[in-house]
């Protein structure tokens, strides 16, 4: 028997003895465990009951509403499916015992199924809520993730500009060290060469000089020791007399 009321979310199936009414089964599903489908939820608790059931009884006769899935079902097992045989029953000389009984026992059923599918749904709420607490907590963890790795990508990459930055500086410092040392080198060289030259030149002038004031007093010397002879042909011969 199927709750009372229609519910596209949940559906609760009772099992009840037709003699003695007594509850031999109950089952409340969600339309989550049937994938979504709020159709078959019906069929799903049947053929919950009939799996627990059938071990322990032995049933002969199955009485519900006329469901065609279930009727669908029924067909392909030797059980017989019947729904006027339990109202020709009931027309007993204890029906309005059976009735006040069936009442009060559907009345528990009814607060019974209300408290289960209470807790269902709180249980339910609770886990769903539990899922997006766990989904927040786990999205919020992979965005710190993200970023702290881009955090620490940027912060990587600063430091690899900057230390880019720091080896072109080094590289043009010793590139300007090294062309002011081959500058100075050059210039030194050259204040060498110069200076060589120099006194290269200052040497060659002292030295013409030298020669120079040499030659004068050579000459000036010869001339006064020269002895000048008159050879027998008239000519004149000077003689140097150191």
């Amino acid at each position: 028997m199927d709750s009372p009321g229609h519910c596209a979310n949940v559906c609760t199936y009772t099992t009840i003895e037709q003699l003695s009414r007594d509850i031999v089964y109950i089952d409340s599903i969600d339309k989550r465990m049937v994938g979504r489908n709020s159709v078959i939820m019906e069929k799903e608790c049947f053929c919950r009951a009939m799996e627990a059931l059938l071990p322990d009884l032995q049933i002969k006769e199955v009485v519900t509403d006329a469901h065609p899935q279930i009727t669908a079902l029924l067909r392909k097992d030797n059980i017989t499916y019947s729904r006027e045989q339990c109202t020709k029953e009931s027309r007993g000389p204890g029906r309005a015992e059976n009735q006040w009984r069936a009442e009060d026992q559907w009345r528990a059923e009814y607060q019974w199924r209300a408290e289960y599918q209470w807790r269902a749904e709180d249980q339910w709420r609770a886990e769903d809520q539990w899922r997006a607490e766990d989904q927040w907590r786990a999205e919020n963890q992979w965005r710190a993730e993200d970023q702290w790795r881009a955090e620490y990508q940027w912060r990587a990459e600063d430091q690899w500009r900057a230390e880019d930055q720091w080896r072109a500086e080094d590289q043009w410092r010793a590139e300007d060290l090294w062309r002011a040392e081959d500058q100075w080198r050059a210039e030194d060289q050259w204040r060498a060469e110069d200076q060589r030259r120099a006194q290269d030149q200052w040497r060659a002038e002292d030295q013409e000089r030298a020669e120079d004031l040499g030659e004068q007093g050579t000459s000036g010397s010869k001339r006064s020791g020269e002895n000048r002879l008159t050879r027998h042909d008239g000519s004149q011969v000077t003689e140097w007399k150191s």
